[in-house]
């Protein structure tokens, strides 16, 4: 058996590879994983736009200014940084107050316009939005 090169220039397992070759090329695999920054030389080149995070003032949301909707739920409206579009973007919810600092929550979205949309919580806290 023997592996076969891929395009990114990692050596892939075929069917059948015994352990001292499949385990090699696993750990190669993560060392690329780990190292590449998407400059164009060690993976696909990203564009800045796509590659950086975005927190813009708008993107803070604080724990007293969500709506309540009187059925356990909260809501808040988010109108997009400047030249960001909501189909255009991965959306992330981080907390932003203690003790959920850095924890990321995944929350509903519903999208009301090309630059705005609404988030849905059952826990009103504070929270950064990043867009990628």
């Amino acid at each position: 058996m023997a592996t076969a090169l891929v395009p990114s220039g990692v050596d892939k397992p075929t069917t059948g590879d015994p352990g001292s070759v499949f385990w090699p090329a696993l750990e190669e695999l993560f060392q690329v994983v780990n190292d590449h920054r998407h400059t164009g030389s060690d993976s696909f080149r990203l564009d800045t736009k796509s590659s950086q995070a975005t927190i813009d003032d708008t993107s803070i949301v604080n724990s007293g200014s969500w709506t309540d909707l009187t059925n356990g739920n909260y809501s808040k409206a988010i109108t997009l940084p400047s030249g960001i579009v909501v189909d255009d973007v991965a959306i992330q919810f981080r907390g932003n107050e203690a003790p959920y600092i850095g924890h990321v929550f995944y929350l509903s979205i519903e999208r009301t316009a090309a630059s705005t949309f609404t988030v849905y919580t059952n826990t009103p806290i504070g929270m950064k939005i990043f867009y990628t």
